[in-house]
C-alpha cells in the first residue's frame, strides 16, 4: 500500500483510502473547485516517475476524458503534482462486479449487465478509444443493475508494469486478455469482444474458460486448448450459447463477432425460449379479402408450404473431423488449416463424426490383430527354440524277469 503524507494532491482534498493494485491506489477525495466528491486515483512511484511514461498516460487520459456515456466512468482531470501523477474520476459508492461475483447472479443479470458493458465499449471503440484491460474488476454495478466501465486506456500502464517488473502478476485475470495481444500484435477492434467474452461465460456459468494465473500460461491455453461448452458447465444454459460465445472466444479475430453489440444481439437470441425466437405471422383482417356471393363457387387456393427453418451449417475439418463454424480459417480442436473442407449442418456433421469414431476403432482392432499375430508366431518359435529338451528314461530292470545265464554272469 502507498502512503501518502499529504492531505491533498493538487486541489484535491484527500479523505479515505477505498483500495489500489500494484500499479495504483485510490482515495475518496474532494474537489472544491466542483463541490463533489471524486475517486483519485495516484500512480505508484516507480510509475510515476518515469516522465515518458506519465506524458504518454496523461495524452491517453486526455482521449479517455472526452468519452462521454451513462454507461463509462467519467474521467474528469489527469495531471501532476509534485512527484505525483493523478486521475480524478467519477465516485460511485457501488461494488464492482469482481466483488459481486462471490455469490451467484440472478440469471436475468447476466445479459442486462453484458448489454450495457456491449454498449460503452462499441461507443469507446468508436472515439477510437480501446479499453483492452477489461475484467469484472473494472465494472461497477449499481442497486438497480446500472453499468459503468471504468479504467479506459489504463492498459499502457499494465505494459509499463510488465516491462519494468520483468515479471506477471499472479491472477486469473490473465485469461481476459486476447491472445494476440498477449503475442504482441497491435488493438484491433476485435480484442475487446474477445474479453466480453470471457465475461459472459464467466457470468452465465460462474467460472473462466480456462484456469491460468500467468499470462504466459493463460497464452499457452488459450492457443491449444478449446473452453467447456458453456451448457455443460451449466445445464440450464440452451446449445445456442455455446456457438454464441465460443464465436466470441476464437483464436483469430477475424472469426469473431465484429461489435459488442452484434455479440449482445446474439446472445439475447440464444437465452431467449424457443417460442419466442419464432416470428409472429399476424392474422389478415376479416376487411383483406371480400366474402364471396351466396352460391358462387369459391376457387381453391394452393396452401404455402411452411418455410423450412434455417439449418445451421458447419465445416469439417478433414485431420480431425471435428465441426468448426464456417467463419474460421483453423480448427478449433487440432489446429489444422481448413482446406477444401466439407460444409453440412450440424445433424450431418453428428453423423459423421460417429461414423469417424467406429472407423477409427476398427482400424485400432485391426491393428492391435495385425500386431498380435506376429507377436504370438515369434513367441511360440521362442519357445521352440530355447526350450530344453527332456532327458530319455533310465533303463528299468525287473528281477523277476527269466533270463538264460547263470547266476554270477
Amino acid at each position: 500500500m502507498q502512503v501518502i503524507t499529504h492531505q491533498s494532491v493538487g486541489r484535491y482534498l484527500l479523505g479515505s483510502y477505498l483500495g489500489g493494485t500494484s500499479m495504483a491506489s485510490v482515495y475518496l477525495a474532494t474537489d472544491p473547485a466542483r463541490a463533489q466528491q471524486v475517486a483519485l486515483k495516484l500512480l505508484r512511484p516507480y510509475l510515476s516517475q518515469n516522465s515518458s511514461l506519465v506524458e504518454r498516460f496523461l495524452q491517453e487520459m486526455e482521449r479517455v476524458r472526452e468519452l462521454q456515456h451513462p454507461n463509462i466512468r467519467r474521467v474528469y482531470e489527469a495531471g501532476q503534482a509534485g512527484d505525483l501523477c493523478y486521475v480524478a474520476m467519477q465516485y460511485t459508492p457501488w461494488e464492482n462486479l469482481r466483488e459481486r461475483l462471490r455469490y451467484p447472479l440472478p440469471p436475468q443479470e447476466a445479459p442486462a449487465i453484458i448489454g450495457q458493458v456491449a454498449q460503452a465499449l462499441d461507443f469507446a471503440l468508436r472515439q477510437d478509444v480501446p479499453h483492452q484491460d477489461l475484467k469484472p474488476s473494472n465494472i461497477f454495478v449499481g442497486p438497480d443493475l446500472e453499468v459503468l466501465v471504468t479504467d479506459f486506456g489504463m492498459d499502457l500502464l499494465n505494459q509499463a508494469h510488465q516491462t519494468l517488473m520483468k515479471t506477471d502478476v499472479s491472477s486469473p485475470m490473465a485469461v481476459y486478455r486476447a491472445p494476440e495481444l498477449a503475442q504482441g500484435a497491435p488493438h484491433d477492434p476485435y480484442t475487446d469482444i474477445y474479453s466480453l467474452g470471457v465475461l459472459a461465460y464467466e457470468l452465465l456459468t460462474g467460472s473462466l474458460p480456462f484456469n491460468a494465473l500467468t499470462a504466459s500460461t493463460a497464452l499457452v491455453r488459450q492457443l491449444t486448448g478449446t473452453p467447456l461448452p458453456p451448457s455443460r458447465v451449466n445445464t440450464t444454459l440452451p446449445a445456442a450459447v455455446d456457438r454464441v460465445i465460443l464465436r466470441a472466444l476464437n483464436r483469430r479475430p477475424e472469426a469473431r463477432f465484429s461489435t459488442a453489440q452484434e455479440f449482445q444481439k446474439a446472445l439475447d437470441v440464444a437465452l431467449s425460449p424457443p417460442d419466442t425466437r419464432v416470428r409472429q405471422t399476424p392474422a389478415p383482417s376479416p376487411s383483406a379479402a371480400p366474402e364471396p356471393a351466396r352460391g358462387e363457387a369459391v376457387a381453391s387456393l394452393p396452401m404455402e408450404a411452411p418455410a423450412e427453418t434455417s439449418q445451421v451449417m458447419v465445416q469439417i475439418c478433414p485431420r480431425c473431423g471435428a465441426a468448426n463454424e464456417l467463419s474460421v480459417h483453423y480448427c478449433l480442436s487440432c489446429w489444422g488449416r481448413l482446406i477444401d473442407t466439407s460444409v453440412v449442418n450440424l445433424q450431418e456433421a453428428e453423423r459423421l463424426l460417429l461414423q469417424r469414431q467406429r472407423s477409427r476403432r476398427r482400424r485400432l482392432i485391426l491393428r492391435a490383430a495385425l500386431l498380435a499375430v506376429p507377436s504370438l508366431v515369434l513367441a511360440v518359435v521362442l519357445v521352440n527354440a530355447f526350450a530344453v529338451p527332456p532327458a530319455p528314461p533310465p533303463p528299468v530292470t525287473d528281477p523277476t524277469l527269466p533270463s538264460d545265464s547263470r547266476p554270477g554272469e
